[in-house]
């Protein structure tokens, strides 16, 4: 009977878990060595991040709390701040814009857009209704930029995502020294490739029809929407060298954040291999690294106490 089961194992080692086991038993020696390894790996990983980070310059400002930057929508303020370089700054240069305390996570916000509109398609008002909420029509938007609109028709874009668009402008003026006028920011290659090639098209005759241009890269940076309520967004690339000086920037201040006690700044930054500035991965490497020299130096402890046993 036994041997005439169909689900009956074959017999071989494998199957019948007759294969020789094996286990690993380091002694206190051996694992104060891999202790000491891993924290001299952990080590050299901080300090290079750290020196990789501390190549980085960057100025922050913030100007929302400036008397003459305060902002408005319905009356553009224009103001001027100045970002002051130590040293000549190799290209290429980001100016990203940092905003706080703006929840851009939270889940009616995050879902207040319409993908197929994004997309291109054609959308009526009963299409956007649902996944647009509350901001489906031109008279949610509450302002105007296209003649050829009426309160009653669809915004294209709709949403609250596309209604709170960052929309300050920024001109970065040269030392008062120096014999340029102006300093050229760049525009292309802000966004993704997949969002300029799939995921934000215009409509056919877009200009009758929406209210901004959705294959903007600035528009696209805004709608990456931010995990956390202090984020940057990049806005534009210098590709010159930056002479050491004290640099004026010029905005044009529409953006208002008093609403949700928000904070505003400008960021001129350069990058490395890395990224941007982030001490905080290095100092992660160095606790652990900490760690693992804690580690080796009571296993050393634990064997030669053992060993007098």
């Amino acid at each position: 009977m036994q041997e005439n089961k169909p689900n009956k194992p074959p017999n071989t080692d494998f199957a019948q878990q007759r294969l020789h086991g094996f286990s690993l038993s380091p002694s206190p020696v051996f694992l104060g060595i891999i202790y000491i390894v891993l924290a001299g790996a952990f080590t050299g990983m901080g300090v290079w991040y750290k020196i990789e980070s501390d190549k980085i310059t960057e100025v922050v400002k913030r100007y929302d709390n400036i008397p003459q930057c305060k902002a408005d929508w319905r009356i553009p303020m224009t103001c001027m701040i100045e970002l002051e370089l130590k040293n000549h700054v190799e290209p290429p240069i980001f100016i990203y814009y940092e905003i706080s305390n703006m929840f851009q996570n939270h889940r009616k916000y995050s879902k207040s857009r319409d993908i197929y509109q994004l997309m291109g398609q054609s959308r009526s008002k009963e299409d956007v209704q649902s996944t647009c909420f509350p901001v489906a029509t031109m008279g949610d938007l509450g302002f105007y930029t296209n003649l050829f609109l009426d309160p009653k028709d669809v915004a294209n874009p709709c949403g609250l995502i596309p209604q709170s668009i960052f929309n300050d402008t920024f001109i970065l003026l040269p030392p008062q020294d120096s014999p340029l006028e102006t300093i050229d920011i760049k525009f292309d290659h802000l966004a993704w490739d997949i969002d300029k090639e799939e995921k934000y098209k215009n409509s056919d005759d877009w200009k009758t029809v929406q209210w901004i241009n959705k294959e903007n890269e600035h528009i696209m940076v805004w709608m990456s929407i931010a995990g956390l309520p202090t984020f940057r967004k990049l806005w534009g690339r210098i590709d010159n060298q930056l002479d050491a000086g004290v640099y004026r920037m010029a905005i044009l201040n529409n953006y208002d954040v008093t609403p949700f006690k928000g904070e505003k700044r400008m960021v001129m930054t350069t990058s490395s291999q890395f990224g941007g500035k982030f001490y905080f991965l290095s100092y992660s490497y160095f606790v652990c690294a900490g760690i693992a020299f804690i580690g080796s130096f009571l296993v050393f402890i634990m064997g030669h106490m053992k060993s007098k046993i």
